[in-house]
């Protein structure tokens, strides 16, 4: 766990300080838990939404993870 964090410590500040060179969702690809990656549009605007369905994000997202477990996300 504690090399997963500080992979995503240095993947995050190679992005900010290099820039990002490449598509978000092949960042995601590294074998992060057993879930999977969508760019697909339908899953942007979904995630966009608030669970009340009441409001829309301002930026929206540029990928959704979709777990396979809910310890992917814990």
């Amino acid at each position: 766990m504690v090399a997963r964090l500080l992979l995503t410590f240095a993947i995050c500040r190679l992005i900010v300080t290099v820039g990002l060179n490449v598509e978000p969702a092949e960042l995601l690809r590294l074998g992060f838990g057993g879930g999977h990656v969508s760019t697909e549009r339908h899953d942007l605007e979904a995630a966009s939404l608030d669970f009340g369905l009441m409001a829309r994000a301002e930026a929206s997202p540029l990928v959704v993870f979709h777990p396979s477990l809910a310890e992917d996300v814990a």
